[in-house]
């Protein structure tokens, strides 16, 4: 297909948006997909799309919270309301009783429209004895109850399958030159039991793409397998007055859990910096099944909540967690012939002989415990963490970047979080240690300072030698180490309709990283502004980054640092109602790094429809930048569980189409079509990767059965 051949399809795709948006009357029901993809407007989309969150956000989705009935854990679940949100939920209804109907959030001030609408599509408004979807308290004291819990049973079972309709090189070439040992399919299955909404059993299995099935080193079928079984009780069969330990909530299998603000263990995943302020400053341990596709951030064994104490609005809770799991890594030896981990890896990848050499190659105990005490609006917490690896970390010491990564076999962390909550302000903080004898500590400070205008800022400063193998928390170098910083940001809506969001974040590193050889800086800011009526969608954002990077040597073999900036750009229109939606969208990059300048622009339309019974979505896009430094993202409809965020770089066109049909209330078959032609290239990606053809289409199947 010819340059002109492309770009008129894509003509056409503009007009008839263009016409669809026209045409017809608004509404207020939108898929989560969309409205979560109007939060991701004002997030930094470029590295931190985690397909593991978008899965986890599905299956809050498919399992909604009755919002008269949870628990401050159960909305602390949900990534994009911040802890001072919560405590507002909390408080309305201590004040007023259980909600009637949807409209009561708007009483609620501190949840903005954009929020309000993603919260709408995770919960539901059970209200009154009778309705609750709950056990009622009989069924929960009585020994007969336990048995009904069973009759509100909920199954599904989800088949997926990519085919590729192109080869690769590792496609072509014979395993024992570096070619893949599997077939091209890329296929998975996930099925879900959840019971009355407490008890949920999950099993996943996927294969990625060149990985062998029933094959060459892999007997076993899916190259990967997850599951766990969770229970939780719910927060109205609690007594208020507790004079004995009660569990809350066991799981067993593989599972996430986050304490604190992260700094000792967060296995969830964040967006960007806006989604991880909003979780921030949340007082509860909080345990998660992983039933995700992705291999990394899971523990593997069992963890439970129990409460010990409970006395009107004060009470203590004890977790503890343990975990066994193989783990991918690169040996090397030592001196004494002994073997060691070079590197953990954690792509899950085991396509080719050297990557089935690393499975398992080494295991990894976690123990660990966190007890918390709330009372009113105060909270404190305290988290121990072990671990130990069956071989010593070895990281080559010689890379300046790596001298003080973790050596050794056996590892330890300590930390206190703490934090007060109203609806007026938020201040929250964690402070660790460990093994390596550093420290590092956050701490955030949340203020409402009238309905229209809130503001937040954020201290973090995480020693050089401080490390934490299974932390995760606010950070521009992304790890919790070797940074310092502060971060500011407000939100004001001064209209109806009308919302501006921006922030300012400056961080100093004090040793070298990665492409950086010594002690370097940062600067970031954003603006964002959206405005509703009627329907319509305007909105525009602006993102500048500016961070030092190693420039080319010099006569005395020294590399200075340069700079590099980036500056990203975003307006868009949309209007949708019950069943039609269209967007238009114009992206911009503008990236310098030292003398040299690159930048990008694309411009794209999304249309959809649906109907009870059907849902057809459409994407189209034309990009051209000078190079992969102006890349540029946008994130696109996929199929259930599948987070879409296309990298486009060079000049070229992208469509997507998308289709799903209901077969009566328990079969849905969904179905996409995805092809990108480029006009500056004869092929595509690198390495095993290689696919020598300037276009790449791929078809998406999946089967989704409900009982």
């Amino acid at each position: 297909m010819n340059q002109k051949q492309a770009i008129l399809p894509l003509v056409l795709f503009l007009l008839t948006t263009m016409f669809g948006m026209a045409q017809n009357k608004p509404t207020s029901v939108m898929p989560w997909e969309k409205v979560y993809e109007e939060w991701l407007d004002v997030e930094d989309v470029d590295n931190q799309l985690s397909q593991q969150q978008y899965e986890f956000l599905q299956d809050l989705y498919n399992d909604k919270i009755d919002i008269n009935h949870a628990s401050r854990e159960d909305l602390e679940q949900l990534p994009f309301l911040s802890a001072q949100q919560v405590e507002d939920i909390a408080e309305y209804l201590y004040r007023y009783g259980e909600m009637k109907s949807p409209g009561e959030l708007q009483m609620i001030t501190s949840i903005d429209a954009v929020t309000r609408r993603l919260l709408l599509q995770f919960v539901i408004f059970n209200f009154g004895h009778e309705n609750s979807r709950f056990l009622t308290d009989s069924l929960y004291r009585e020994p007969k109850g336990l048995s009904k819990l069973f009759s509100h049973i909920r199954q599904e079972l989800i088949v997926s399958g990519k085919i590729p309709t192109y080869k690769r090189r590792g496609d072509q070439l014979p395993a024992m030159k570096g070619g893949y040992l599997g077939y091209q399919w890329k296929h998975s299955f996930r099925y879900t039991l959840s019971a009355s909404n407490r008890l949920k059993l999950s099993l996943v299995g996927a294969q990625d793409s060149g990985e062998p099935f029933f094959c060459d080193g892999n007997g076993k079928g899916y190259d990967y397998y997850s599951g766990y079984l969770l229970y939780r009780i719910p927060q109205k069969y609690v007594d208020h007055e507790l004079h004995g330990p009660r569990l809350r909530e066991i799981v067993v299998g593989r599972y996430r859990l986050r304490t604190g603000m992260g700094l000792v263990i967060n296995g969830n995943t964040n967006y960007g910096k806006a989604s991880m302020l909003q979780s921030l400053g949340k007082g509860y341990t909080t345990i998660t099944g992983h039933s995700s596709r992705s291999e990394a951030n899971y523990l593997q064994g069992a963890a439970a909540t129990v409460r010990l104490f409970e006395h009107n609005q004060t009470h203590i809770d004890l977790t503890g967690f343990a975990s066994w799991r193989n783990i991918d890594a690169t040996l090397d030896t030592v001196e004494s012939g002994k073997a060691v981990i070079a590197t953990l890896l954690r792509t899950g990848y085991h396509r080719t002989l050297s990557e089935m050499r690393r499975r398992n190659d080494a295991s990894q105990w976690v123990v660990g415990g966190n007890i918390n005490w709330r009372w009113h609006r105060w909270h404190a917490g305290l988290t121990g963490l072990y671990t130990q690896f069956d071989k010593a970390l070895h990281p080559n010491h010689h890379l300046r970047y790596r001298q003080w990564s973790p050596e050794g076999r056996n590892f330890w962390n300590l930390s206190v979080d703490y934090g007060y909550t109203s609806s007026v302000v938020n201040v929250s903080g964690e402070t660790a240690t460990g093994y390596c004898g550093a420290i590092a500590t956050i701490n955030s400070l949340s203020l409402q300072l009238s309905q229209s205008l809130s503001l937040v800022a954020l201290q973090r400063f995480y020693s050089y030698k401080f490390y934490s193998l299974l932390g995760n928390s606010f950070s521009a170098g992304g790890g919790v180490q070797n940074e310092s910083g502060v971060y500011v940001g407000a939100t004001w809506r001064p209209l109806r309709g009308l919302s501006i969001e921006g922030y300012a974040d400056v961080a100093y590193f004090s040793w070298a990283k990665y492409l950086v050889s010594k002690a370097s800086h940062y600067y970031e800011s954003m603006l964002s502004l959206r405005y509703e009526r009627n329907g319509w969608a305007l909105a525009a954002r602006y993102r500048w980054k500016n961070r030092q990077q190693d420039g080319t040597s010099d006569a005395a073999g020294k590399k200075p640092l340069i700079w590099q900036s980036e500056q990203r750009m975003r307006i868009y229109a949309e209007y949708g109602n019950s069943g039609w939606n269209g967007r238009l969208q114009l992206d911009g990059s503008l990236c310098d790094k030292g003398s040299d300048r690159s930048h990008g622009w694309m411009v794209s339309a999304q249309c959809g429809w649906r109907s009870h019974w059907i849902a057809l979505w459409g994407n189209a896009s034309y990009f051209n930048t000078s190079d992969y430094l102006s890349r540029l993202y946008a994130y696109e409809r996929g199929l259930l569980y599948t987070l879409s965020v296309p990298m486009s770089y060079g000049e070229g066109i992208r469509y997507s189409f998308l289709f799903s049909y209901s077969v009566g209330s328990h079969l849905t078959l969904n179905g996409k079509l995805s092809i990108v032609d480029y006009f500056d290239r004869n092929h595509i990606s690198t390495g095993m990767q290689l696919i020598d053809a300037s276009s790449q289409t791929d078809i998406e199947l999946q089967i989704r059965v409900r009982l």
